[in-house]
């Protein structure tokens, strides 16, 4: 895990993000919005899935404008579509180069179609990353460890473990 997770996960309580956590109602005037986000030039899909309670997804659609400059991330969610998809974007906040894309289904209501966010729960079900040539050496451990950080360290929203994946195989050295 990077030093900069650690930090984030270590600043996890209200007291120390130098914000405020609203769990109130999602209204669409107090969502963060991020101005000429410029979009994953080449995405790459990481399946993903994990469950999420009503005020996560309260969390998540409000979002995370940054008050300081070490803040370097923005968090803006675009949605729910029809289908009941939310994307939530992560970005730097100075070139609002959009780095992850978390994606979010909110889950169906008694008609069997997607309800609300907040009194129906949601899952998180596949985050998108980029690969273009500035981020082209992550792998995805480091991918999962900066996404899941930045959601529980400026929305303290829990993402859960991703899917299991095959560890490398163990390389044994002659001497």
């Amino acid at each position: 895990m990077s030093r900069f997770i650690r930090r984030i996960i270590n600043r996890r309580s209200v007291e120390n993000l130098d914000h405020e956590v609203d769990n109130s109602p999602e209204d669409p005037e107090e969502r963060v919005t991020i101005r000429n986000m410029r979009r994953i030039e080449k995405p790459k899909s990481m399946p993903w899935k994990a469950r999420l309670s009503g005020s996560d997804m309260t969390k998540l659609l409000k979002g995370f404008q940054p008050s300081e400059m070490e803040q370097k991330w923005v968090i803006a969610a675009s949605g729910p579509d029809d289908k009941g998809i939310i994307d939530v974007h992560l970005c730097r906040s100075w070139t609002s180069y959009e780095i992850y894309t978390v994606r979010v289904r909110v889950l169906a209501g008694e008609d069997g179609k997607p309800g609300d966010a907040e009194k129906n729960r949601g899952e998180v079900f596949e985050i998108l990353y980029e690969t273009s040539n500035e981020f082209n050496n992550t792998c995805d451990s480091e991918i999962e460890d900066m996404a899941v950080g930045l959601c529980r360290g400026f929305l303290g929203v829990e993402l859960g473990k991703g899917p299991e994946r095959p560890k490398p195989p163990v390389k044994h050295h002659r001497r």
